[in-house]
């Protein structure tokens, strides 16, 4: 089904290139690999054969096929609309039919779950005045399903669903206002649900000051039913009601905006609360509230020096209603940074943060309660020498103290301090050559508080070489603002990139032993990297060689080709064999298109 489906796509889209339209598009996409395979394809087309009046065509398929344990997913659906459009009343009607299909090896007691529905509906559209719109619609169902306890048995179920909607928008001098509101039921055999949603905005912009408020309230339920087997009837299987699901949701979403020529600060809060109950299995209900709360201040001390700082402050509640697991969570937090242009483009900074997250546990005598708190002190800056090398630095202390408040947990209690260096160096030469190199150095000490265990380091080394040329030209490309008033000479239609690189990485584990540190483990990588890609007019070619050793390998080949063309369309294809050993090598394609027509 999957390939005659996509053969008839790729037919219809061919026939129908013929007719004027409005708007066409065919999407492709396609990957493969030793543990995967996926196809997702997607025709949309609407066509306008008289004034006022369209046709709209919506064919989609999906698969999904996951070789290593054999399971095969595939959704297909094909939508028909015919569109009535006038200034104060449209119509909309809506055909359609919708496939899913999936097995699984690991369910090899049932047969595979098989669903066919057909459906057609109505939908107007009111417009009174301008603002305001209305609506109102329904749909009716056939589906047929397979019986997964009886082969050669179709189980069948007709349904309805009817929704209505409202929407309003206003425009009051620099302010926008509106509200929303719909209404959604369906409801078939062993398929149920109610649906209401409904929502509020105000916007207000100014020269110096602007606001926004969004207040949202969704409510559903669902009736759950389960594919049980009926034993009176020779192991067939029936639908049966096991139980009805609530869902109600209240969220508020505002903030506000100030600015001036020296001076931006801004405050928003979102805040989200959930509640879901269950008629019988009681012991899933639960609630949830969420906060969000960010204030952030940057501030223009003189034209070379700023000062940015973010106040955070993040609340999380979680409650079980019949299971007495109640967690709630809090995260407060200030971070700050200062920079300094001393020279045109050439910046010095500091920041600094301090965060704290404490998680409760109140209703099981506070057993797991914990305290993470977190400092960070970073220092960097970048230069440019001579205009053509630039140098940056980073380099930054931390810690970390993560303690548990209950005795029996305390063993566990312990911090953790760290200090890293980034360096960084770029040389360019001419204005299609440049040679990079960069460093990275880290350690983290572990220390428990209570010294009952022994202390862990963590040491890390780090460095990259690459050496790029760029006909584009390189330095058009650098998005360095200094390089880019260098000049450059242009390049037209074609243009060639390689660059060749080397990285080292090696990290070191040791336990604390004494007044040392004993290393346990150690692992060492190496990687070297060819890339060319080559441009030509509308087509884009990429190779990308790659091969790591040390404490382990790994081959990698990326082949890639993009062709753009008639402005809007795209063909890519890419090739990707990766693997620990050259002999068994997984080779990963794809293949994507994207058709406007």
């Amino acid at each position: 089904m999957r390939q005659s489906l996509l053969l008839w796509l790729i037919c219809f889209s061919l026939c129908i290139t013929a007719l004027t339209a409005q708007s066409a598009e065919l999407e492709y996409y396609f990957h493969n690999s030793r543990s995967s395979r996926l196809m997702d394809n997607h025709l949309n087309y609407l066509l306008q054969h008289a004034k006022n009046r369209a046709i709209g065509i919506e064919m989609m398929n999906a698969s999904d096929n996951r070789l290593n344990f054999d399971q095969t997913s595939r959704r297909s659906t094909l939508q028909m609309n015919y569109l009535i459009q006038n200034k104060l009343l449209s119509h909309n009607i809506i055909g359609g039919y919708e496939y899913l299909y999936d097995s699984s090896s690991l369910e090899q007691e049932l047969s595979a779950y098989q669903n066919r529905t057909g459906f057609l509906g109505y939908r107007a559209d009111l417009r009174p005045i301008s603002g305001l719109e209305l609506a109102l619609g329904g749909k009716a169902f056939i589906r047929k399903e397979q019986d997964r306890y009886s082969e050669h048995r179709l189980l069948g179920s007709n349904g309805s669903e009817l929704n209505a909607a409202l929407n309003f928008n206003s425009e009051l001098g620099d302010c926008n206002v509106g509200l929303n509101a719909n209404v959604d039921t369906r409801k078939m055999d062993w398929e149920a649900f109610r649906q209401s949603r409904a929502g509020a905005w105000f916007n207000y912009d100014s020269s110096r000051f602007t606001t926004q408020q969004i207040i949202a309230w969704d409510y559903r339920e669902d009736d759950l039913y389960v594919l049980q087997v009926n034993e009176n009837r020779s192991g067939q299987g029936e639908y049966s009601l096991s139980d009805s699901q609530k869902r109600n949701q209240l969220s508020y979403q505002g903030g506000i905006h100030f600015h001036n020529s020296n001076l931006q600060a801004s405050l928003s809060d979102n805040l989200t609360f959930k509640h879901v109950t269950f008629d019988n299995n009681a012991v899933r209900s639960n609630e949830d509230l969420v906060n969000q709360a960010v204030l952030n201040l940057n501030y223009q001390i003189e034209p070379t020096l700023g000062l940015n700082t973010t106040v955070t402050h993040n609340y999380a509640f979680k409650d079980f209603t019949y299971l007495g697991n109640t967690r709630s969570t809090e995260l407060r937090s200030v971070s700050s940074r200062l920079a300094w242009e001393y020279l045109p483009v050439d910046t010095l900074f500091v920041s600094a943060s301090i965060n704290l997250q404490r998680t409760m546990y109140p209703q099981d005598k506070h057993r797991w309660d914990n305290d993470l708190l977190n400092k960070q002190l970073r220092l960097g800056g970048s230069f440019h020498y001579k205009r053509r090398i630039r140098l940056a630095a980073l380099t930054g202390l931390s810690s970390k103290e993560d303690v548990y408040l209950d005795g029996i947990l305390s063993s566990n209690n312990k911090t953790v301090k760290g200090i890293y260096l980034q360096p960084e160096c770029a040389i360019l030469f001419g204005d299609r050559l440049v040679f990079a190199q960069n460093y990275f150095i880290r350690a983290d000490y572990t220390d428990y508080i209570f010294g009952e265990r022994a202390g862990s380091l963590y040491r890390q080394l780090g460095y990259q070489y690459s050496l790029k040329f760029d006909n584009y030209p390189l330095i058009a490309n650098s998005n360095d603002p200094v390089w880019i008033l260098l000049p450059y000479r242009q390049t037209q239609d074609k243009a060639i990139m390689v660059q060749a690189s080397f990285a080292y990485e090696q990290n070191d584990y040791a336990d604390s032993q004494h007044d040392y540190y004993i290393i346990r483990s150690k692992n060492i990588r190496k990687t070297a990297t060819l890339t060319f890609k080559r441009d030509i007019r509308s087509i884009y070619l990429i190779l990308e060689p790659a091969y790591s050793w040390g404490t382990w390998s790994r081959y990698s080949m990326l082949f890639g080709l993009a062709w753009r063309f008639n402005n809007e369309s795209l063909l890519e294809l890419s090739i990707n064999p990766v693997g620990d050993s050259i002999r068994d090598l997984d080779w990963k394609s794809t293949v994507n298109l994207n058709l406007r027509f």
